[in-house]
This record gives C-alpha cells, structure tokens and sequence, in this order.
C-alpha cells in the first residue's frame, strides 16, 4: 500500500498549477467524518517506509487493535480536502492517516479544512 502515498506539498503544488486562473479559497477546518481511503498524501518530512515501521506507530496500532479507532485528539489530525475529495495531511497526523488507511476503517473524525471554487455559478 506504500506506493499509493503521495507527497502533500507535491499535490498541492500540482493543484495550484492545474488551477492557475481559477479563484479558489480555503474553508476554515472544521471536525468531518471521513473515508481514510481518500487521503492519498502525507508531509513531505515523512516517507511511508519510515512511518509504517517507526516508533510511533507501533503503540498507536496496538491501542486501535485493543481499543478500536477513537477519535480523540482530533486537532492534531490535520487534512486538507480538495474539490474532488482526496485528501492529504497538512500538519499532524500522518501516523493515524496512514493507518487508519492500512486497517481499511471505514470513518474517521479529523479536522478538515476545505478548498472550494468560488468562480462557480
């Protein structure tokens, strides 16, 4: 599943160029439901490789094998959606993206700030 993990620096960069010329603007985050199969980007400071097998993920996923997903700590899960509804991570939460993506969850809450058109009718 590591070669679907895309660079979120990379996809916005690319975003912003597909869209030169169209108007665009940044919802302020709010707490969303969401499909952990639709993030397809994590920080550029991580390699999946790296978050997988690192120190962090190892009790993060023992706790959701124990205890379930809880959504606790839903500031620090930081997605940014774009029109089409893929997500990407903008800040923390790489460890619960990617794994949240690996168990095939269904839903998790994480805070979500929205790119719209504001050119359309």
């Amino acid at each position: 599943m590591g070669s679907e993990w895309k660079s979120t620096e990379k996809i916005i960069s690319s975003f912003i160029k597909e869209n030169e010329g169209r108007t665009v603007t940044t919802l302020e985050a709010i707490v969303m439901d969401i499909d952990p199969q639709k993030i397809i980007g994590i920080n550029d400071n991580y390699e999946y490789s790296e978050i997988i097998n690192d120190y962090k993920m190892k009790p993060l996923k023992e706790s959701v094998t124990k205890n379930g997903w809880r959504n606790i700590n839903i500031q620090s899960f930081c997605l940014l959606m774009f029109p089409n509804g893929d997500l990407v991570v903008t800040g923390a939460g790489n460890h619960r993206a990617v794994l949240a993506k690996e168990l095939a969850i269904p839903s998790v809450r994480a805070m979500v700030a929205k790119v719209v058109y504001t050119d359309e009718d």
